[in-house]
């Protein structure tokens, strides 16, 4: 790396720098705000062209020390995963890695990684909600996925038909039951919305 090229970086790096100190400092203001009055996020709308009230309820959780602001920088599935976490645990794993419990050599081991390199699948397999889960959490975790992996295929193998869509494809002859049928429309039956 050139001399111009690392003195643009340093100078990158100390505006993003002030820039997350600023963002601590405004949240701290917005949440001081909405303490005394809720209803001052229509002002600070009106005030601040073009602001969202979910950017403001982002500056605030920021000021209440509820969201780590570093997380704002990244979007990968472990840094939105970590931002439901305790503020600590948001901080702690932001600049940590994180330990995941992997299965390697026919036993359980931990790889420690960073949260902005886990997969989808490590994420549901490390947070519980608002719990970033230990190692014995993990592993029980991952078994009841294989159990109910097993479980899914054996069931699926068992049965005469499949659905797809608005389909059923029989895989062999067979009888079925009025529940059976019921069952089967049920599954075929499209999401209802929530309101």
């Amino acid at each position: 790396m050139n001399t111009l090229t690392k003195s643009r970086l340093d100078k990158v790096s100390e505006c993003m720098i002030r820039g997350i100190e600023s963002w601590i400092e405004a949240g701290a203001i917005v949440a001081e705000l909405l303490a005394e009055d809720p209803r001052n996020v229509s002002v600070i709308e009106e005030y601040i062209p073009g602001i969202s009230r979910e950017i403001i309820y982002t500056f605030e959780r920021i000021g209440r020390r509820e969201l780590y602001p570093k997380l704002l920088i990244g979007n990968a599935p472990g840094i939105k995963a970590l931002s439901r976490a305790s503020y600590s645990q948001q901080k702690e794993y932001y600049e940590n890695p994180i330990p995941v419990a992997i299965w390697r050599n026919d036993q359980y081991d931990i790889m420690l990684i960073k949260s902005e390199n886990l997969t989808s699948a490590q994420c549901k397999q490390v947070f519980n909600k608002t719990l970033i889960r230990g190692k014995s959490a993990q592993i029980a975790y991952l078994e009841s996925e294989k159990k109910a992996a097993l479980y899914d295929a054996q069931e699926v193998e068992s049965l005469p038909y499949m659905i797809k869509k608005n389909s059923v494809i029989f895989q062999r002859s067979c009888a079925l039951s009025r529940r059976e049928i019921k069952m089967i429309l049920k599954a075929m039956a499209p999401a209802k919305r929530q309101s």
